[in-house]
């Protein structure tokens, strides 16, 4: 069984407070687990989470310079 993070635990993994998680998870209908009032993230939780705050560009890459 994979370990659990709690809400507070992915926001120290990345450099946001809990409230804008807890708003990506009800924007991008994350499937988090709940028990009580906790939310806890599994890690199909976190892969959808880290799904939903990439960036998807739609314009072309930069040719490389040449120096």
């Amino acid at each position: 069984m994979h370990p659990l993070l709690t809400l507070d635990e992915v926001a120290q993994r990345y450099p946001c407070s809990p409230r804008p998680l807890r708003d990506l998870v009800h924007e991008h209908g994350i499937p988090v687990l709940r028990v009580a009032r906790a939310m806890l993230f599994d890690p199909p939780a976190l892969i959808a989470l880290e799904e939903a705050t990439r960036c998807h560009s739609r314009s072309e890459p930069t040719p490389a310079r040449r120096a």
